[in-house]
C-alpha cells in the first residue's frame, strides 16, 4: 500500500506528531484515539473517517484527514503501530534498541 506522504501537508504533520492511537476492529477498519479527546473509525479499504474534518472539507474535495492520514503512515511502516512514533518511546512494547538492530 506504499504512497507518498506529503510532509508539507498540515494534516500530514498533525498525524506524525499528534498523540494519537490506532486500534484494528476490523480487516481495514481502525479506531483512531486522540489521547485525552475524541475518537474516530477509519476504513482504509474505502479511505474514508467518520470525523467532521473528513464529511465536510477533506473528503468530499478527495483528500484525507489527520485520522486517515495516520493509519496510512501506520500501514506503510513509517509510524510504530504500537505508539504511533517514528521513533518509539522508551516505553514502547515494539521498540527495538540500538543493540538489537545490530545483532
Amino acid at each position: 500500500m506504499s504512497t507518498t506522504h506529503d510532509t508539507a501537508s498540515p494534516r500530514t504533520r498533525r498525524a506524525r506528531f499528534r498523540s494519537l492511537r490506532a486500534e484494528k476492529i476490523a480487516p481495514g477498519m481502525f479506531k483512531v484515539e486522540r489521547l485525552g479527546g475524541d475518537t474516530h473509525v477509519v476504513d482504509l479499504r474505502d479511505g474514508a473517517c467518520d470525523c467532521e474534518d473528513f464529511e465536510y472539507r477533506m473528503g468530499p474535495a478527495g483528500g484525507a484527514c489527520y485520522h486517515l492520514r495516520f493509519v496510512r503512515l501506520i500501514a506503510d511502516g513509517v509510524l510504530c503501530p504500537e505508539c504511533g512514533y517514528e521513533h518509539c518511546r522508551p516505553s514502547c512494547p515494539e521498540r527495538v534498541t540500538d543493540f538489537e538492530e545490530d545483532h
